[in-house]
């Protein structure tokens, strides 16, 4: 052994295949989104029922707007990590993973549905069975199938956060995660059933 070979320092484990550090952190922001959510709700009624009563529905339309932009840019940045860990599954269809993650999804409160489609706008991976082998376009919107960036919008009074998934020089599919804002206490105000729908861009994984 050369005296330069001795000097050097032993080389690190190599990284396990498939790290699941995206799909935590994805999870981690959808957590900090509901506390968010429940901590603007409450602020907002505070300052509500500090007016008098002729200002109190402009107050409310206030908070309803500003709980559902918040939640719009919370989904937007837990939707990149949850985007890069599907990349993993879909380059290497390992459908049977990326079931088993977006199942784990399910139980954070709020979250209704995460599927995945191929590139083929056929969807493969869905938490409701029923829509695998299915169109993209049984699930959302054709408007919305093929996006740019991720997207976040509402429809129905439900957001759905629209995630392009790419390879290196190709298009893998999308992943769209569906989130109804939870229940909260009577009194405390409810997320309107549907606004005129818009989109925020949080950018691609993949790109």
């Amino acid at each position: 052994m050369t005296a330069e070979a001795a000097d050097r320092p032993p080389a690190g484990p190599a990284p396990a295949a498939g790290s699941n550090r995206p799909f935590w952190i994805a999870i981690g922001v959808l957590v900090l989104l509901l506390i968010g959510m429940y901590a603007w709700k409450v602020a907002s009624v505070n300052r509500i029922e500090d007016q008098l009563a002729e200002q109190q529905q402009a107050w409310e339309q206030g908070a309803r707007h500003a709980v559902q932009q918040n939640t719009r840019a919370m989904l937007g940045l837990a939707a990149v990590p949850l985007g890069l860990s599907a990349r993993e599954e879909a380059m290497s269809r390992n459908y049977g993973l990326m079931q088993e993650r977006f199942e784990r999804l399910l139980r954070e409160p709020g979250v209704e549905r995460v599927l995945y489609a191929s590139a083929n706008d056929s969807i493969a991976v869905s938490t409701d069975r029923s829509l695998i082998g299915r169109p993209l376009s049984s699930a959302i919107p054709a408007q919305y199938s093929r996006p740019v960036g991720t997207n976040v919008v509402l429809e129905d009074g439900a957001y759905q956060a629209v995630v392009p998934i790419t390879g290196l020089n190709e298009r893998l599919g999308v992943v769209v995660l569906t989130f109804r804002q939870p229940t909260m206490e009577p009194g405390h105000g409810a997320a309107p059933d549907s606004i005129p729908s818009d989109s925020v861009d949080a950018g691609e994984p993949g790109a």
